[in-house]
């Protein structure tokens, strides 16, 4: 038989996958045992059972973990809405600066700079006019 036909033909016995337990118990979880999920006693619990190793489902470390994320949901959610708050009062403070550089726009004559004899001499270009860098 040549390697291209046996690449090809299908495994006799699929394989099957270990079946994943929702949680484990607390011996198994603590020292990282594949535990079988069986409510009374599980597998590995089973075969220490010379030990006197009694098999407990407390589970009180997956409510402690998701009641601390929820909490930092919370304080997360606060933050943001502070946050908002500060944007909202700054962008309120800059809007007096932002109407008086849109009147500048809309002025009739073009600033002049002023010359030496106290006359204006030339107008501004309005492209060189731009709002000063603690107002951006």
């Amino acid at each position: 038989m040549d390697q291209a036909m046996t690449a090809t033909e299908p495994d006799p016995l699929p394989r099957s996958k270990r079946q994943r337990v929702a949680a484990a118990c607390d011996i198994c979880r603590r020292r990282k045992f594949k535990c079988n999920g069986e409510q009374q006693e599980c597998g590995p619990c089973r075969t220490r059972g010379n030990l006197n190793v009694k098999c407990t489902w407390n589970n009180s470390l997956f409510r402690a973990s998701s009641s601390t994320s929820r909490e930092d949901i919370v304080k997360l959610q606060e933050r943001i809405k502070e946050l908002e708050k500060d944007i909202e009062s700054r962008s309120e403070q800059n809007a007096p600066h932002s109407t008086r550089l849109g009147d500048l726009d809309n002025t009739k004559e073009p600033l002049r700079t002023p010359s030496l004899d106290g006359t204006n001499a030339e107008p501004i270009p309005t492209s060189f006019i731009t709002p000063a860098a603690g107002n951006q």
